[in-house]
């Protein structure tokens, strides 16, 4: 080893030592100030508990006092009287309200029990009258059958106060033949028969009333099932949520699934009662570039990897379209460092020779978690969506953390949500290509600095790819010596390449739509990249659509009016996530 690298290497482990004796230090002052916090709310409970025995120790001398004298007793009775006058006359009126809410359910019931015997009876009578009456007119009708001569009743003359005037269109019962004499038979069979068809009507109304009814008993019984189901599946759901919330609560003294214990809120955050910031957020203050670095988790029994500057995959100049890609299927697992998350960030800037200065800075997150912020500063995030967020400090300087789910030390990954088949991932390899010496460089992510408002903020943003390929070093040598470290189980590379410039970085979004879809839903892919492209500070975007992986072209964008109008319409809510902001830092700070 060279004098440098073993310089490199002692002060390295310098270093080390210097941030575990700063941690151990800091554990024991948390340790300290938990238990002092502890024994001034035991202190507190106490003072609460003997006040409370004081207070009713005064009470129970007050009563001796007042039945040692004969006033006093004659109050006490008093008193005991009117109260027990006061319960009596209560449970009588609540008897009694029960009782008349009683008789008025009787009463109801009974009237609907008349109401439905009534329509019963109407409706057998009506069936009891049309049997009767179809039963006549077959038998008249089998008479004429068996009889060779015409059956009549007979034939009367009109009565003598009757004028017959004879019309065009004789009707049946007249019989002009006989000399405008009435034919009572017809007469008759006519009344008959349109009887039997009021009859019948009115029969057909009374079973179409009953079927609605019957249909509306249907559909009431119907709804309740439905409500019964849904609460059912409200609290199969809300149960689900809770299963699969459980990493929420790890390592949170006193808390548990469904019972907190005595785990306390700081504060409730509601984002409607949430008054904006004064100060305008805008992208126009400036973004600055502190370091990248490539990491690449590993397979199998492959190392964990770490290099800077790093470099993400170049877009290839010509790409042939229609370009069809096969499904890329997550395994619902994500390998993990065996060191903290933060601390990787430290050894990539520290091994760049940049390192990360705090002086003056609020924040240090990643995108993901300030889009999370947003999303509950603007009221959108979903309401079944549970998210937690870990604080640590250091000197002045809040780092907001997203926790790891679970965890398994035999493998080393963390359990993650199963995804679907996924088409974005292939398309970024068909569309891209890793230069050396970053073959087997994984994921690219880059520290920005910048302001949200009043706040000087960190944030590490993952980029997809680079437009172009950067230009060469014109003098190698000004650039630090190529390196490797190998420190707790991990590799630490350092390559004399040029950073990527952020004027160079790319955010890919690929949709699945289907055939005839055009304009509208490129729209939208475009309000859902402007979140993105905002909170990462990325100049260009590459939005692409397909059909069952099939990709007909891709579209560059840059992003500069994409990033003002964002600002423009979410105005409010950027205020909001500013001012949600200055509540977590006072907080914790606190």
């Amino acid at each position: 080893m060279n004098p440098r690298d073993a310089a490199l290497a002692a002060w390295l482990k310098q270093d080390e030592e210097m941030r575990q004796a700063k941690r151990e230090a800091m554990l024991r002052e948390e340790k300290a100030r938990h238990e002092a916090l502890v024994a001034a709310e035991r202190a507190r409970f106490e003072a609460r508990q003997a006040q409370k025995k004081a207070e009713k120790a005064q009470r129970e001398a007050k009563r001796i006092a007042e039945l040692a004298t004969p006033e006093g007793r004659l109050k006490t009775e008093k008193r005991a009287q009117e109260a027990l006058r006061k319960r009596q006359k209560k449970l009588e009126s609540r008897k009694r309200a029960r009782m008349l809410l009683e008789e008025r359910k009787a009463a109801e019931e009974e009237q609907k029990r008349l109401k439905a015997a009534k329509l019963e009876a109407k409706r057998r009578r009506a069936e009891r009258l049309a049997q009767k009456a179809e039963r006549r007119k077959e038998a008249r009708e089998a008479i004429q059958r068996v009889s060779p001569h015409e059956v009549r009743p007979g034939v009367f003359k009109a009565p003598r106060k009757a004028v017959i005037i004879p019309k065009p269109a004789t009707p049946a019962w007249l019989d002009r033949s006989k000399g405008g004499y009435i034919n009572y038979r017809k007469l008759k069979e006519m009344q008959e028969e349109q009887s039997l068809a009021r009859k019948r009507v009115r029969l057909e109304n009374l079973q179409r009333r009953a079927l609605d009814v019957a249909e509306e008993n249907e559909q009431a019984r119907v709804r309740r099932e439905l409500m019964t189901r849904k609460k059912l599946e409200e609290a199969q759901l809300k149960s689900f949520q809770l299963n699969r919330s459980k990493w929420l609560f790890k390592g949170i003294v006193g808390a548990s699934l469904h019972d907190k214990g005595n785990a306390k809120a700081l504060q409730h955050i509601f984002y409607n009662e949430m008054e904006p910031s004064t100060k305008a957020v805008t992208s126009s203050t400036g973004t600055e570039v502190l370091f990248g670095y490539n990491k690449n988790e590993g397979t199998g029994n492959e190392i964990a990897t770490i290099q800077v500057p790093g470099l993400p995959p170049v877009l290839l100049p010509n790409v042939r379209y229609p370009l069809t890609v096969t499904p890329n299927t997550s395994s619902g697992r994500q390998r993990l460092f065996q060191k903290k998350f933060y601390d990787i960030v430290f050894e990539a800037a520290s091994l760049s020779g940049r390192d990360l200065n705090l002086r003056g800075l609020h924040f240090v997150a990643t995108r993901s978690v300030l889009q999370d912020l947003f999303q509950c500063a603007a009221g959108t995030l979903a309401a079944h969506h549970w998210a937690r967020l870990d604080m640590h400090i250091v000197k002045g300087t809040v780092f907001l953390q997203r926790p790891s789910r679970e965890y398994s030390e035999e493998v080393g990954l963390a359990v993650m949500e199963a995804r679907g088949p996924n088409w974005g991932y292939t398309f970024e390899e068909a569309v891209t290509k890793r230069l050396p010496p970053y073959e087997n460089g994984g994921n690219y992510l880059h520290m920005l600095r910048y302001h949200i408002g009043n706040h000087d903020c960190a944030v590490l943003a993952e980029v997809d790819a680079c437009k172009e390929k950067p230009a060469p070093l014109a003098n190698p040598k000004e650039r630090p010596g190529a390196s490797t470290i190998m420190k707790e189980g991990m590799t630490f590379k350092r390559h004399r390449t040029r950073p990527m410039p952020i004027e160079l970085a790319v955010e890919i979004k690929t949709a699945a739509v289907a055939d005839g879809v055009g304009e509208r839903h490129f729209n939208t892919m475009l309000e859902f990249s402007a979140n993105h492209a905002w909170f990462g500070r990325t100049p260009w975007l590459m939005l692409a659509q397909h059909t069952d992986g099939k990709f007909k072209g891709h579209r560059m964008i840059d992003t500069k009016d994409l990033i003002i109008g964002f600002e423009q319409r979410h105005q409010t809510a950027l205020r909001k996530l500013d001012r949600l902001l200055s509540i977590l830092r006072e907080e914790a700070l606190r």
